[in-house]
């Protein structure tokens, strides 16, 4: 009686090893991946050691579902992005495949850049931006190359960059209003920047003067002068307004007086001079001096024009002597020994 009692509750002790023992009898577990292609099996990403980490030689290529792993992608977990380990329940979701970043990653530009986030960002960071590609619609020239990202995109924080207005007045009606140098305003200058200026400077202006002035076109010296020099008015008027780019002496009055006061000269400046500088006059002087008897004889405009300040008076007396003249004209009617007389039998220069 004694020893049946201890027999049975060893029996039940074997039994129950039997049951639940992985040695004695075998457990069955379930895939938590879902459904999987026949080819993989557990020893295809596991090894016996342990379910983790995986193996380093996985047998399965991510490549095949359209989504190769690369940069960031290729050092994140497979809990990273599915989140239940059932790959076939997520196959829905990531369907559309690399460019579907959405799935995964919040939109930080908030819907405001339509273009996919592979045209601006690598997998490798966020951070990694094609800049060129990003400023497609609007490219980076001149001074903005040298600007700081912030100063256009003034409230969007983190690198979170929203798609602006590209029209140059979004930013930079504030130097429209306050232009030291023209008055923009005042004058109703158009306020699309790039009808006047590029991006390399505000100073570098390039517009059309003739047409926005009326008819004065910049040439020669004008061309290189400072637009202060001629708009020195309230506002960048000019104060003394010529009427075409041949009105030269509503500018140079002063200057015509200097030098031709009292002479006779007509006061269209373009008559004798260019408009690259007051040197090198040229003119078409009404009596042949250039060519003719009279080519070479003369040293300068005083030899004839012996009154000072006064071109418009003359005298042949100074080289034609009067005996020899009279001379020469002993049997011509009429002859008498002054000037005006000589021009008007001699009105090209010639005996």
């Amino acid at each position: 009686m004694k020893a049946s009692t201890l027999w049975f509750p060893a029996i039940t002790v074997v039994l129950s090893m039997v049951t639940t023992s992985p040695v004695w009898g075998r457990q069955t577990t379930s895939n938590p991946h879902g459904s999987l292609p026949e080819e993989m099996t557990c020893t295809s990403c596991h090894s016996t050691d342990a379910w983790t980490p995986l193996r380093g030689d996985l047998a399965f290529d991510h490549a095949e579902t359209g989504f190769p792993l690369d940069g960031r992608h290729a050092a994140a977990s497979c809990a990273r992005c599915h989140a239940g380990l059932e790959f076939d329940a997520d196959r829905d979701r990531y369907a559309a495949g690399l460019g579907d970043c959405a799935s995964c990653h919040l939109d930080v530009h908030q819907g405001s850049i339509t273009r996919t986030c592979a045209s601006c960002h690598s997998t490798v960071s966020f951070a990694d931006v094609n800049v060129g590609a990003a400023h497609a619609a609007f490219p980076l020239e001149g001074a903005h190359l040298q600007t700081g990202c912030e100063s256009c995109h003034q409230t969007d924080l983190g690198g979170a960059f929203r798609a602006l207005d590209t029209e140059c007045s979004s930013c930079h009606m504030g130097d429209y209003f306050s232009s030291a140098v023209v008055d923009h305003q005042a004058l109703g200058f158009s306020t699309v920047c790039t009808d006047c200026h590029s991006t390399l400077a505000f100073r570098d202006v390039a517009f059309d003067h003739f047409v926005m002035s009326g008819g004065f076109e910049l040439v020669g010296r004008h061309a290189a002068i400072d637009c202060t020099t001629c708009h020195n008015g309230p506002g960048g008027d000019v104060l003394i307004p010529s009427s075409s780019s041949a009105d030269c002496v509503a500018c140079h009055v002063d200057d015509y007086d200097r030098e031709h006061s009292g002479m006779g000269f007509p006061t269209d400046c373009m008559a004798c001079h260019d408009p690259f500088g007051w040197d090198g006059a040229s003119f078409e002087h009404s009596f042949p001096i250039f060519s003719g008897a009279h080519s070479g004889e003369w040293n300068d405009c005083a030899d004839c024009h012996q009154t000072p300040s006064d071109y418009a008076s003359f005298s042949c007396l100074g080289c034609h002597r009067q005996p020899e003249m009279d001379d020469k004209h002993r049997d011509e009617r009429g002859y008498a020994y002054d000037s005006p007389t000589c021009l008007s039998c001699h009105p090209d220069g010639r005996h």
